[in-house]
């Protein structure tokens, strides 16, 4: 995603020996609780695997992720104005 466009521009890298890196990230309150709703229903029906907010997360961001790469560059960006607009708004 983003191969021209992330030319123009710097952004931070990580070392190869990296794995994880952990980030803060602010929800507001009712997407905090549909997170934890989320969660504990997963875990509850789920006899063999149990997530977090973390695993949740990543699960979901590579879901968007995923999507948002099938677009050309241009569309992507005006998705993500749109959303950011709404989200601004809630």
């Amino acid at each position: 995603m983003f191969k021209e466009k992330s030319k123009e521009v710097n952004f931070l890298k990580y070392t190869s020996d990296k794995k994880t890196i952990e980030r803060r990230i602010k929800f507001k309150k009712a997407l905090a609780e549909e997170v934890n709703k989320i969660i504990a229903v997963f875990n509850n029906e789920s006899e063999v695997l149990k997530i977090n907010n973390s695993i949740l997360v990543n699960i979901s961001l590579n879901c968007l992720l995923k999507k948002l790469a099938e677009l050309p560059e241009e569309e992507i960006i005006q998705v993500l104005e749109e959303k950011a607009l709404a989200e601004s708004k809630k």
